[in-house]
């Protein structure tokens, strides 16, 4: 089990707290779920004689954790002729197929870099406008190039649309693109559009501004996170069996991890809070010291990345009046980590009544189905001497086990 907290039950103090602390980082950070990574507006494109479109072409918006290469021309691309206003592009794309356009290096392309202290995944793209002429470019292929260990074609493209007022390409989903995800400080990401199959030199494409705004034209999706290379400790709590009220000797088991890319430093410490009906008799694990009466457990060597410490197991009586339902909730700290919002453990216990009660029928007009019924409480005798829960004895006294032996 690898959940420590659930943030949809719960809610008390400490969760609340911690649940506080994973906002507050969430502010620190400029996109914590799918936004736009950058974006490019070409609408200001003027078009004329030569005029294909600024190259390289800044981006409209950016991240600002991240450090982005402008759009730039490959240097095969052709731009003799008259560019279309509200256009950015170029012609010669009269090759046979991606391999050959990118040996005549007929492509456009663009590197997105997460800066110091920031990782970048790649979820998508979600707005790419574009217009051809009836012999420009039909096809195409959008490739990658993640720290410069080779091109890959992530998405096949084809360009439909030949009349002037352009067309769209559906969203791309690169979330699946293992690549692209988590994207470490300073490692660039290259993404080149690489076009062919036009049937003439001087058919045009580019990318355009179908909708006549200034909205962007050609649009990155993504997240950006904080990146350490600290350790990050996390807790998980689990138990087994029901509690009952009474009961005796009953077990938590607390196991703690390193979620992080780096070991451990320092002391790292284990705090129990228990609830109300609880009480802790026993606390051990192996390589922890244990302090019981504030149900804490420390150590101090260093836990690997990706490791778990030995587990301590917590020992509780449960009171005879605890309630149906409890939560008890574990924290660690410590060990040298910065991320303080993945520390908590909570883990819901059903505690059952001690007090049994049964329906029974005295006769016919006692039953159900006439309309009568007689309720009886049974009450704690002498325990079975094998063991057997009171709901499993007989009615009249006998145990289970040995019918022959009445309870007296």
């Amino acid at each position: 089990m690898t959940m420590k907290n659930s943030p949809f039950r719960n809610f008390g103090f400490s969760r609340a707290r911690h649940l506080f602390s994973s906002a507050l980082a969430a502010l620190l950070v400029i996109s914590t779920h799918a936004a736009d990574l950058v974006t490019w507006n070409v609408s200001t494109q003027p078009g004329g004689t030569n005029n294909f479109g600024t190259s390289p072409l800044a981006p409209t918006t950016s991240d600002t954790n991240l450090t982005i290469g402008s759009l730039t021309r490959g240097s095969g691309v052709g731009t003799t002729g008259s560019g279309a206003a509200r256009g950015w592009g170029g012609n010669t794309w009269n090759v046979a197929d991606a391999s050959a356009a990118v040996t005549a290096s007929k492509f456009a392309t663009f590197t997105v870099t997460p800066n110091a202290g920031f990782k970048v995944s790649v979820s998508g793209i979600s707005k790419f406008d574009y217009r051809r002429s009836g012999t420009g470019a039909t096809a195409g292929e959008l490739q990658v190039d993640v720290g410069g260990g080779g091109f890959a074609t992530v998405s096949a493209l084809s360009y439909t649309v030949s009349t002037s007022g352009g067309g769209s390409i559906a969203p791309i989903d690169l979330s699946g693109v293992s690549a692209l995800q988590n994207v470490t400080p300073g490692t660039p990401i290259t993404f080149r559009i690489v076009n062919f199959a036009a049937s003439a030199a001087t058919g045009t494409w580019y990318i355009f501004d179908v909708a006549n705004s200034t909205a962007s034209d050609f649009t990155v999706t993504g997240t950006v996170e904080p990146f350490t290379n600290d350790p990050d400790l996390t807790v998980t709590k689990t138990h087994t069996d029901t509690f009952t009220q009474g009961d005796t000797g009953r077990t938590y088991t607390l196991t703690v991890t390193n979620s992080g890319v780096s070991p451990t430093t320092g002391t790292v410490t284990l705090t129990d809070t228990l609830p109300a009906g609880l009480t802790a008799t026993a606390m051990s694990g192996t390589g922890w010291t244990i302090d019981l009466p504030n149900k804490t457990a420390t150590r101090s060597d260093a836990l690997a990345a990706g490791s778990s410490y030995d587990p301590v197991t917590l020992t509780v009586n449960v009171s005879g009046g605890a309630p149906a339902s409890v939560t008890n909730v574990a924290t660690v700290s410590g060990g040298g980590e910065t991320n303080t919002a993945n520390n908590t453990a909570s883990d819901p216990t059903t505690i059952l009544s001690s007090t049994p009660s049964l329906t029974i029928f005295t006769d016919f007009d006692s039953l159900p189905e006439n309309g009568g019924t007689v309720t009886a409480t049974v009450s704690r005798r002498r325990p079975c001497p094998h063991g057997k829960p009171e709901q499993q004895r007989y009615l009249r006294g006998y145990c289970p086990r040995h019918r022959h032996h009445p309870r007296k």
